[in-house]
């Protein structure tokens, strides 16, 4: 039986930060009830094609699922357990924010068998967290880690932004020194990467704010690595650490070019060998007609350049095991030129048994220069 990972778009949130790109409306509440419908007829339709796969992970992001009302997330997670079948070791996250998530919802999401939850901090500095427009403070993370651990949460994330304008190493130190005292299992810290159209780029490329310091931004981020892992918390991923066993399995379906079915507005999924993205039109998904903006079928020599890529964004590097059994090459004589160059350049290690590489994981060289990496195999 193959397995399939489910991601549900909810593109609902109470304010957009000022960085933020992701497809979400502050300003269209109303619709919930509308869009909330299409989406469950979305999965009934949807799951047909899917009667031969089990589904081993959810993960309900957005937008700001907690912002919207649990009974829409309970219908959800119901249409779902209805129509796919499910594993008996199922991951099922939820994203939330701090400032619209209680003990209430916490205790509701638990109900329908939701059991990891994503808390987005960004930092524990209230001017940084006013600059970057959200709509919490520290004070309103920590009650909320203590509703879903009253609830019965024992797998949390935080998400973290470092580089950010105005911020000092000191600032981010005590985030994270905050953010393991919360005593949580898994941490997600990514550079903050201006993307144009945000109010955020606006502000740099006028000049308003200034760029933030590379050299301070890897200080951050090694900081971040060496503290992180004396805490108890494996970096899997260039920018993830997790107590053991509780890597994000989902996410690990992305690295892994594993095959996910993407529901919702702007939802991307990967299956057969085909690259779907939904409509990012909410006028056009409320009809509940399947119109995508991407359908493409990929060639072998594409997949395996993005088995490559994806994989070398988890420390241990892409598998050459899963990379055999999925094109019965072997990976080190398909890339050997590239992955000799990368090693040459002290991007990447080979990891030997017998004298033959059997997993090329990256430097901490490889860790800050991962871009570089990536476009060997683009």
């Amino acid at each position: 039986m193959k397995t399939l990972g489910l991601y549900i778009h909810i593109p609902f949130c109470v304010k957009k930060c000022i960085y933020c790109d992701f497809l979400s409306f502050p300003d269209r509440f109303g619709q919930c009830e509308i869009y909330f419908k299409a989406l469950e007829k979305e999965i009934e339709r949807k799951s047909k094609q899917f009667k031969h796969y089990t589904v081993d992970t959810v993960f309900i992001g957005g937008g700001t699922p907690s912002s919207v009302d649990t009974l829409f997330i309970s219908n959800i997670a119901i249409a779902i357990k209805d129509n796919f079948k499910i594993a008996k070791d199922l991951e099922f996250t939820i994203e939330s924010n701090p400032g619209t998530l209680t003990r209430h919802k916490c205790l509701d999401y638990m109900k329908v068998g939701i059991n990891r939850i994503s808390i987005g901090l960004q930092s524990a500095d209230e001017k940084i967290l006013k600059f970057l427009g959200r709509i919490h403070t520290y004070e309103d993370y920590a009650d909320s880690i203590l509703a879903a651990k009253t609830a019965g949460f024992k797998n949390i994330n935080t998400d973290l932004i470092f580089g950010i304008p105005g911020q000092s190493l000191d600032s981010f130190k005590d985030t994270l020194h905050k953010t393991v005292s919360a005593g949580i299992t898994h941490i997600s810290a990514y550079s903050l990467i201006p993307e144009e159209g945000t109010p955020l780029f606006d502000m740099l490329e006028s000049g308003k704010v200034p760029y933030p310091d590379d050299g301070i931004d890897r200080e951050m981020y090694h900081y971040a690595c060496e503290f992180l892992e004396k805490s108890g918390f494996e970096h899997y991923e260039i920018s993830n650490f997790a107590v053991k066993g509780c890597e994000s399995r989902h996410n690990l379906k992305y690295w892994e070019e594993k095959e996910y079915l993407g529901l919702g507005l702007g939802a991307s999924s990967f299956y057969d060998g085909k690259r779907i993205k939904n409509t990012t039109d909410m006028d056009t998904y409320l009809k509940g007609k399947d119109e995508y903006i991407e359908d493409i079928k990929i060639d072998k020599e594409t997949e395996m350049k993005e088995f490559m890529m994806l994989g070398f964004r988890k420390t241990k590097g892409p598998d050459p095991a899963d990379f055999k059994v999925k094109y019965r090459i072997d990976m080190y004589e398909k890339y050997r030129i590239d992955l000799n160059i990368l090693r040459g350049k002290g991007l990447i290690d080979f990891k030997l048994e017998k004298g033959k590489p059997v997993g090329f994981p990256l430097t901490e060289k490889g860790l800050d220069f991962a871009n570089e990496i990536f476009e060997r195999f683009v």
